[in-house]
């Protein structure tokens, strides 16, 4: 890592590296007046931003901001200051003149400070969180003129304090908190819709699935709840495709050597447990295996035997009517240049919809970049950001193929549902359709 100096001038360079007499060959970089890149809390520059309050206290999940309320966010690349910048400044310089705007859950959060704050490099937006966003993961993203910083998240709750995931209360929240480790299951029914360029065309999976994991460590994603975005929010991450992600200490848990689930008409289907990750599957395959799941929705129900770590249970689940996603048929390229409104009809209220997408450059390893946004259903359509779709990576036609490696999806979630088995301290039921199709990100 090297800091820039204030005095290199805007244009094209080129960056050498010099150790132990040798120099490096040149390496073209661009520099710009500014491009601002957000702190993060694990430092990997996604996931939750690393933010203070007015007393430098942590925004957490467990001490969120309100809206309203003004919070400081550290990162780099506000841009040159006047002076030695090698030492340590005596206090914040502004940089009052700079073209810099940050968005909270999609919307312009006002800025009260901007500029070089506690050292080289060390850069501070004092922004307001903006009436009518809330959530444990709202977007913060910046941009100055072009350039789009890195995406993170901040946890919002209307009066501060605790935040509640979604599909869980503030008791559930602080009783769970208050554990050494969760044992969580999770149960879903799903019908995944799946549209490419002829001659391949649409397929359609209904899938049944079951886990039980042991986890160690405090997430939301850890006893059932999701780590979408909060309603209006957009989050977009990017990865090497052999990049390895750090996972949390778990156990899988034993329920038996299968799981029933009973469909509509009465029959019974059984979820058989998978190797080496030991989850229960059962999907459709037509037409050996029909699908099960109506369009109309209905209601199924779970039956686990019980096994060494869980107990016997018995869990009803309620499946939406199947939504339409009504513009689908005519996206095909997407923009990466302005905003692409997506609409849709249908679906159960009080449901909630992710858009989603994702593309790769078709390199080795492939860089993959991929969004998810989040908002009710009832809203019935959604405007995707420019500022998320410029951050998307060109896609490209697989060689040989005229599959593109762009997708756009629209998925319908039903909150989490509740039961409860021996061994567990929380079990959760999910329902969803995923409507997904090939497209170009350009």
């Amino acid at each position: 890592m090297a800091i820039l100096p204030s005095a290199t001038p805007v244009g094209d360079a080129a960056v050498t590296v010099t150790l132990g007499g040798q120099t490096s060959p040149p390496a073209p970089v661009r520099v710009v007046r500014g491009a601002f890149g957000f702190t993060t809390v694990d430092g990997s520059g996604g996931g939750v931003v690393a933010a203070l309050d007015a007393d430098s206290n942590p925004v957490t999940f467990t001490a969120t901001a309100k809206p309203g309320q003004t919070v400081r966010l550290s990162g780099t690349g506000l841009g040159p200051v006047s002076g030695d910048e090698t030492k340590t400044l005596p206090g914040p310089v502004p940089l009052p003149d700079l073209p810099v705007e940050v968005f909270i859950g999609n919307k312009t959060a006002e800025i009260v400070f901007r500029g070089r704050a506690g050292g080289p490099g060390r850069d501070r937006l004092d922004v307001v969180i903006p009436e009518g966003v809330a959530g444990c993961y709202t977007s913060v993203w910046a941009r100055i003129g072009d350039f789009v910083s890195n995406f993170a998240t901040i946890s919002v709750a209307p009066d501060g304090g605790v935040c509640s995931g979604q599909g869980f209360s503030l008791s559930d929240t602080e009783a769970l908190l208050n554990k050494e480790g969760v044992s969580a299951g999770w149960l879903s029914v799903g019908k995944f819709l799946s549209t490419a360029p002829p001659p391949i065309g649409t397929s359609v999976t209904d899938s049944a699935n079951a886990s039980f994991v042991r986890y160690d460590t405090f997430d939301y994603t850890n006893y059932g709840g999701r780590s979408d975005p909060a309603f209006g929010s957009c989050i977009v991450t990017q990865a090497l495709g052999t990049a390895v992600t750090a996972v949390p200490s778990i156990r899988y848990l034993d329920a038996g050597t299968s799981i029933g689930m009973r469909v509509q008409g009465g029959a019974e289907v059984r979820l058989t447990k998978q190797s080496p990750i030991p989850t229960y599957v059962y999907s459709s395959a037509p037409p050996i295996r029909p699908g099960f799941l109506p369009d109309s929705g209905g209601t199924f129900e779970f039956n686990g035997p019980g096994g060494m770590d869980v107990g016997p249970f018995t869990a009803p689940i309620n499946a939406a009517a199947r939504f339409t996603w009504t513009n689908r048929g005519a996206i095909a390229n997407v923009s990466r240049t302005q905003g692409l409104e997506i609409t849709w009809t249908g679906g159960q209220p009080d449901t909630y919809m992710i858009i989603y997408g994702a593309s790769s450059n078709g390199a080795v390893p492939p860089l993959i970049t991929a969004f998810n946004c989040s908002e009710r259903t009832e809203a019935g359509r959604f405007t995707i950001p420019r500022d998320v779709l410029a951050a998307m990576v060109p896609s490209v036609a697989i060689p040989g193929s005229p599959v593109p490696t762009g997708q756009l999806a629209l998925i319908n979630y039903t909150h989490p549902a509740r039961y409860s088995a021996e061994g567990l301290d929380v079990g959760t039921i999910n329902f969803y359709v995923w409507d997904g199709s090939l497209v170009r990100y350009q």
